[in-house]
């Protein structure tokens, strides 16, 4: 079986409601909707349909990203401020998701590692490897963690993943109590970056407090006690290793999971090393080096991380995650979404403990490609549920959704 057709829509999501408590507290110290992590969240789409010469589909959909490739936003509406009209983003997916379909469409869709070795070498989009996944269970009528032989967890522990700048360290701790009500049982941190905590009024963008940041994870444990597992990310925003060390040594005492990211990984990564011997917390990383599973397995040979963080798509979680079962370490995957819940689902516990779901707002439902129904996995009671649908598990929905929203096409066929 080799591939016929590619299709791409890059389409609009459904106006998200920025609204309630904690958007309310956080528009009271003058953010906008588009500081902390709120920049990268508009409401444009791609979605990705793979057709194989016998008729069967296989999809992968995400979300384009903003102020990379002019696609940025133009104001602090995200529901208004998101240029729909420039193409950039999407005329590079065309030409990345094209050439990527071009260097596999000669070979048979189950020679896996070739498609693999193919894309990976060559730098092209991996994405489309994805979309052979799905369109592979498709047609074995199995779901992708079953292809992989894997441990057969119908469901997968989630950690809640806060905004940055959420408002006092008390009322870190309540947002951390209100995701404790919603079922999850670990609790990530992104601390203060656009947010003085000193004045509680806006300071630009990317600052770091540290000393501050302490206190959020302070209060966030007395109020938690046990209850929750507790981790802090601050995104590489940590000027200096002895800020890293400093906030790391304070995490010690309050017995926390794992630290993340405090400076930045993509330079000078022997820091991590130095912070590793500073520090008895877990380390946890790297999330934005570059290199995929090859990278990930070179910081823990160095003894630069504890815990294995994969960022990429299937097939680097899946080599890191393995690598991790070998040498009895843990393997933690970066974000959510249906292929982060088939990749979890192939390892025990012990090795991909947690699905992380980012920036959750209590009372109200996140923003983002979960709009569209058909597009996240379910959440249950503290728990994602892993599809158990033939694929990926991306719902009836999705592509006739994209397809009526479209903004954009593209497809192409095999010569």
């Amino acid at each position: 079986m080799k591939l016929k057709k590619i299709e791409i829509h890059e389409f609009v999501t459904p106006l998200a409601k920025m609204e309630g408590k904690w958007w309310d507290i956080r528009k009271g110290y003058g953010l906008s909707q588009s500081n902390s992590y709120g920049e990268g969240v508009g409401r444009l789409f791609w979605a990705l349909k793979l057709t194989a010469d016998n008729g069967c589909e296989g999809l992968m959909a995400g979300r384009v990203p903003t102020g990379s490739y002019g696609s940025g936003l133009v104001g602090n509406d995200l529901n208004k401020g998101q240029d729909f009209n420039d193409t950039k983003m999407f005329d590079w997916l065309c030409s990345s998701f094209g050439e990527a379909f071009d260097a596999v469409a000669e070979y048979n869709i189950f020679d896996t590692e070739q498609i693999l070795c193919e894309l990976y070498e060559s730098g092209k989009n991996g994405g489309i490897s994805e979309a052979l996944l799905d369109l592979k269970g498709n047609y074995a009528g199995l779901p992708i963690h079953q292809m992989a032989g894997g441990m057969g967890r119908k469901k997968i522990k989630a950690y809640a993943s806060s905004f940055c700048d959420m408002g006092t360290p008390d009322e870190y701790a309540d947002h951390a109590q209100d995701c404790y009500d919603m079922g999850y049982r670990g609790y990530k941190i992104h601390p203060y970056r656009c947010l003085n905590p000193a004045t509680m009024k806006p300071a630009g963008k990317n600052t770091a407090f540290p000393d501050w940041d302490i206190e959020i994870c302070r209060a966030v444990k007395n109020k938690m006690g046990d209850k929750m597992k507790l981790m802090l990310d601050p995104d590489g925003i940590y000027p200096t290793l002895e800020d890293a060390i400093r906030v790391g040594r304070e995490l010690e005492k309050l017995g926390f999971y794992w630290y993340e990211a405090p400076i930045i990984e993509r330079e000078q990564p022997e820091r991590y090393g130095e912070l590793r011997k500073a520090v008895k917390v877990p380390m946890c990383g790297p999330e934005n080096a570059w290199g995929g599973f090859k990278t990930r397995v070179l910081w823990h040979q160095n003894g630069w991380t504890d815990i294995l963080r994969p960022g990429g798509g299937f097939t680097d979680i899946i080599k890191t995650a393995t690598y991790a079962q070998a040498v009895d370490a843990r393997c933690e995957i970066h974000g959510g979404g249906f292929i982060a819940a088939q990749s979890i689902a192939i390892f025990p516990e012990s090795v991909t403990e947690f699905y992380e779901q980012l920036l959750v707002q209590p009372g109200h439902s996140e923003f983002g490609i979960e709009e569209v129904a058909g597009s996240e996995p379910a959440f249950e009671n503290g728990f994602f549920l892993v599809p158990q649908t033939p694929g990926a598990g991306w719902g009836a929905d999705l592509w006739p959704y994209a397809a009526s929203n479209s903004l954009r096409h593209f497809e192409k066929t095999a010569d």
